[in-house]
């Protein structure tokens, strides 16, 4: 069986999921909207539903989703001891009622099941292990990890409880609640001690041989086999008999890195992901391990609250803690791979109240508002990189971990919150696109030079170069949020435009055209300086950020805009009554200078008229040796009368045409088309 397409397709055969290139206004856009343009809005309609408001262009502009090669994992380290391949489930348990495993897709090359035993599987899912294992080795230096693993917790207050809840068999001994806070200080001797009592509960649990793994169909119960809606979930941990601590994974998770035609963003992202999921566990697991060590004293299926939190759900606090927020893929049931990730900041909210098992305190109040960051490709590719772990943990501390680097993300409301915290379906209410600088942008530059103050008299090599790797992800981080904040400013231009355009065009008195037309003037302005703006924070990204997606936006939006400005002037110069041309010949040459800027030689780009225009310009020069001039003409009139042609491709064939031996030289107002000032000379 051949690989089903990633993304689903419509009845059309596409995805509606492929970015759609940024439409320009032009003259005459009061028209009916051609067909493509049609489609195009509808896909970008579908897109904005199914992300949070975002559509894929979008996206892509921002390295969230993107093809350009990532860096291959450097990393260096073996897995975790709890990680063993044979710690992970080879047939079903003998305790469980399934008694089934779960075959691999039937795809090309794969065959056997989902197990790690499985030479397929435990290659897809190594990397993954390599990242938990990392993680599992620093996270001893996150405050509230130690004060989880810290004997002694205080009490939930009993009027903390809803009173109905003691009547709910769901809920047990809820005489027996607890609640964890950070110690002051949080220094190394107490770093070294929550190490040593984690080494202690994770070496319990491997010595018992009783902590496996396995994968699990995601609705499907793994140990008694039936569909139940609590297990509808892609991980689960549970202790089994008293004894037996089992943790599930869907297998889901793993599947897209069974495909051959992931992207490396995507690939890495996928990795990412598991890892995260299987930590989330994890920290589950170590709950249980911690009872264990205090029997009759905590009931491992009440886990603890952190602070004041009115929610219980350890695994989401570990991924708030560590990643800075919960991962979540971008595009959820029938697809067979995720689009992306992103990255919700709130735990304590109304769209996380189904998932936990707990009751819900009565105070303070949940949120009703999920904030979602969409993730960069760049942190799943730094994350496989050894030199990334010496920076974050060694030089930027945890929170080098965190996945969000983007100020653009979106905000839900929810509606479904009662009193007392009580929940009733809840439901989106309204979603709306925010813009949230990243605050740890200035603590990593205040960290990065505290460090160099302080050792660079005295760097050694791998210290200079963890110290170039951190200077590169902080300026890296800075002009990737100019990158995009001006890419979101010169999208609301266009927004901005269309009215004053229509007005122009409908013929109103001299006044009120005249008004009209020196509003297009400062948004052509406005617009020429955001371009060149968003152009110089493109050109300082390192090269293998740009990526070719991001170079060929930026040169769709300057040849709509050359084409727009033109046709601006075009539309001033014919009024005899506006004397203010002069304007829009400059934002021309504004553009054109933008347009240079983005010039690159081995850059092959498919946006009309880029390439074309420079292998137009080597056959005239070839044309023009040969003293071929009927060819000569052939070739270059295609670009010159071109509405998009630039004034560098004017100007070179004028320089070209002048070598040949023509019968008439004249420039001639009858050529002037398509809006342009500048006229070319008539070839006869």
């Amino acid at each position: 069986m051949a690989l089903p397409p990633k993304f689903g397709v419509f009845a059309d055969g596409r995805s509606g999921l492929t970015p759609i290139a940024s439409k320009f206004p032009s003259i005459g856009f009061s028209s009916p909207l051609p067909p493509e343009a049609a489609d195009n809005a509808r896909y970008e309609e579908y897109q904005r539903r199914l992300l949070h408001g975002f559509t894929t262009r979008e996206l892509s502009s921002m390295d969230v989703i993107t093809t350009r090669p990532l860096k291959r994992s450097t990393l260096l380290n073996g897995i975790h001891p709890i990680f063993a391949k044979s710690r992970w489930e080879k047939t079903p348990s003998p305790e469980h009622e399934r008694l089934n495993l779960y075959a691999l897709p039937d795809w090309p090359g794969l065959s056997g099941d989902w197990i790690a035993d499985n030479e397929i599987v435990w290659k897809a899912i190594y990397p993954s292990l390599q990242i938990a294992t990392r993680v599992l080795a620093s996270v001893h230096l996150l405050a509230w990890f130690a004060a989880l693993l810290a004997p002694g917790k205080t009490k939930i207050p009993i009027e903390r409880i809803h009173r109905g809840d003691f009547f709910d068999p769901a809920f047990v001994e809820l005489d027996n609640m607890w609640s964890f806070t950070p110690k002051v200080p949080f220094d190394e001797a107490l770093q070294s001690l929550t190490r040593q009592r984690l080494d202690r509960i994770l070496e319990n649990l491997m010595g018992s041989g009783e902590l496996t793994f396995g994968f699990k169909h995601q609705s499907i119960d793994p140990w008694n086999n039936i569909p139940a809606w609590e297990f509808s979930q892609i991980g689960v941990t549970q202790l089994f008999n008293s004894r037996t601590v089992s943790i599930f994974l869907g297998y889901n998770l793993a599947e897209p890195l069974l495909r051959n035609d992931l992207s490396d963003a995507e690939r890495m992202g996928c990795e990412w992901n598991f890892a995260s999921v299987l930590l989330h566990e994890i920290c589950h697991a170590v709950w249980y391990g911690y009872c264990l060590e205090y029997p009759g004293q905590l009931l491992e299926k009440n886990e603890p609250y952190f602070k004041n939190e009115p929610l219980a759900e350890l695994g989401y606090v570990m991924e708030r803690e560590v990643f800075g927020g919960v991962s979540g893929l971008m595009l959820r049931g029938t697809f067979l791979c995720p689009l992306g990730y992103w990255l919700s900041t709130e735990i304590i909210s109304l769209d996380h109240c189904e998932r936990t098992t707990q009751t819900i305190l009565i105070n303070p109040p949940l949120s009703n508002i999920q904030t979602y960051f969409p993730i960069k490709a760049e942190f799943f590719e730094n994350i496989q990189q050894e030199s990334f772990w010496r920076v974050s943990i060694g030089m930027l501390g945890m929170s080098g971990l965190h996945a969000r680097t983007l100020a653009e993300g979106a905000q839900v409301t929810h509606s479904g919150l009662g009193p007392n915290n009580r929940v009733r379906g809840v439901a989106v209410k309204y979603l709306a696109r925010i813009q949230e600088p990243d605050v740890r942008l200035s603590e990593f530059r205040r960290k990065l030079n505290e460090y160099f103050k302080a050792s660079g008299h005295r760097m050694s090599l791998e210290e200079l170069e963890n110290f170039r790797f951190g200077k590169a992800m902080l300026d890296n981080a800075v002009w990737e949020e100019a990158f995009w904040l001006t890419s979101v400013t010169l999208r609301g231009f266009l927004s901005t435009v269309m009215d004053t355009l229509e007005y122009t065009l409908s013929g109103k008195n001299r006044a009120a055209r005249a008004d009209a037309l020196d509003k297009i003037d400062a948004f052509l302005k406005a617009a020429s300086a955001k371009h060149l703006s968003q152009i110089n924070s493109f050109l300082a990204l390192p090269h293998e950020l740009r990526g070719q997606d991001r170079h060929d936006d930026l040169l769709r939006w300057n040849r709509g805009a050359r084409i727009y400005a033109r046709g601006c002037y075009s539309l001033a110069f014919s009024d005899i009554d506006y004397t203010k041309t002069a304007a829009f010949e400059q934002s021309i040459l504004d553009l054109e200078f933008c347009r240079m800027l983005l010039y690159h030689p081995i850059m092959k780009s498919l946006v009309p008229g880029h390439q074309s225009e420079t292998d137009c310009l080597s056959a005239a020069n070839r044309l023009k040796d040969a003293g071929d001039i009927e060819a000569f003409k052939a070739a270059v009139a295609p670009t010159i009368t071109s509405p998009d042609c630039s004034l560098f491709a004017d100007a070179a064939v004028r320089v070209i045409q002048s070598e040949l031996p023509l019968d008439q030289d004249t420039y001639t107002q009858a050529t002037r088309g398509h809006g342009q000032k500048w006229f070319w000379i008539r070839l006869v």
